[in-house]
């Protein structure tokens, strides 16, 4: 039987999230797509580039979800709270393969951000919904946002208030 690329993607999707980046192994995901470790990396070239795919694809289906969970807020501190507990889910479910895929492409000398260029995305999704027309601040607003998700959640109400401030002076 022979296996679309789309359905070998489906495949090693499943292993990756199963198992992790460390995890995951291309000759097992090759064995249960039934075709042979060549082939599997001329279809994706690496392991790292498969793994970024993977991710680019969860990242772009998360902020589709992000925005229609947004889209139904009243105020400003609920999406502020939606997209910091949805950045969190994600960055929590992602951090360690991320890490792991960036550290091998670095010490390869590989330019891991090519694939993952979601700053831009992030920064129109925030303009949009917060309705700030400024490019600058709306990229700042994104750049903030992402990083409050890293940090504790004990700080977030310090956060809605620098963010409510911030936007009412725009708007």
């Amino acid at each position: 039987m022979f296996m679309k690329r789309e359905e070998i993607f489906q495949i090693a999707k499943e292993v990756f999230l199963k198992k992790g980046y460390s995890g995951m192994n291309m000759r097992e995901i090759a064995q249960l797509s039934g075709i042979s470790i060549g082939t599997l990396y001329n279809l994706f070239g690496s392991k790292e580039n498969l793994s970024l795919m993977i991710m680019k694809e969860n990242l772009d289906k998360f902020l589709k979800d992000l925005e229609i969970r947004v889209s139904g807020c009243r105020s400003d501190e609920e999406k502020v709270k939606i997209i910091l507990s949805a950045l969190r889910d994600f960055l929590t479910l992602h951090e360690k393969s991320f890490k792991e895929i960036m550290i091998g492409l670095i010490e390869k000398g590989d330019r891991p951000f090519r694939l993952l260029k979601r700053r831009d995305i992030l920064r129109r999704i925030v303009k949009s919904i917060f309705n700030i027309k400024d490019d600058y601040l709306s990229q700042l607003v994104g750049e903030i946002i992402v990083l409050q998700a890293r940090k504790d959640p004990s700080t977030d109400e310090k956060f809605y208030k620098f963010f409510k401030k911030l936007i009412e002076e725009e708007v």
